[in-house]
């Protein structure tokens, strides 16, 4: 076990490792984990075990095959009913900035053809102006997160050039981090993460932002 944590923590320079715990399972399927074999590491403040995390672990694989899916209106169930659903493409979160939609606009992303403004694209300043369609493309599924090696529990994985202020925007709620480390070819620059982050509603756990992270300038 030991080894096997030396490697990831090389692996994942600048991992926000403090109070971490690895845990090694075998296998996820679209919805649930099962704990029973190799290569998939959990960080979290506590065990993965518990029955709180393992809950929201569920809730956070159906959104995300919900997403894999581009199944809007099941992802559009999920939504918070108040505040909507937040979107950034890199780890910085702007509330005053980043667009919100209410799950009835989400619902209708499937045959949207509208174009948004969803940031500016890192080291160039461009507008991010893209479909909804193409935003999920490549700043929300652009890799096979449902397969990601690394979760983080309530845990920020991987920290960049960009401020990673999850916690201090979303004080109350709880995350899922999603997280591919990059290659050896690239020198792992071209590691990148999806976070999901929920709050507790009346009508249960909700989904608030969708949060897109990768390597930076």
């Amino acid at each position: 076990m030991r080894k096997i944590i030396k490697s990831f923590a090389l692996i994942l320079s600048g991992a926000l490792l403090a109070g971490a715990v690895f845990i090694l399972i075998d296998h996820v399927n679209d919805r649930k984990i099962d704990l029973n074999a190799p290569l998939l590491t959990v960080m979290a403040a506590e065990s993965a075990e518990t029955p709180a995390n393992k809950d929201l672990l569920d809730d956070a694989y159906s959104v995300l095959t919900a997403i894999r899916d581009r199944n809007y209106s099941a992802l559009a169930g999920w939504i918070h009913p108040e505040l909507g659903v937040l979107f950034t493409p890199y780890s910085t979160v702007e509330p005053d900035v980043n667009l919100h939609f209410s799950a009835e606009v989400v619902k209708g992303f499937e045959t949207s053809e509208d174009t948004y403004v969803w940031g500016t694209v890192d080291g160039v300043g461009s507008p991010i102006t893209m479909t909804p369609s193409a935003y999920f493309d490549r700043y929300v599924y652009d890799a096979e997160y449902a397969e990601a090696p690394v979760i983080g529990i309530n845990t920020v994985v991987r920290t960049g050039n960009s401020l990673e202020n999850v916690k201090d925007v979303f004080p109350d709620a709880e995350f899922v981090e999603f997280h591919f480390p990059g290659s050896e070819e690239h020198s792992y620059i071209d590691w990148k993460s999806l976070k999901l982050v929920f709050s507790d509603t009346e009508r249960g756990r909700k989904l608030i932002a969708i949060i897109h992270s990768e390597w930076t300038i």
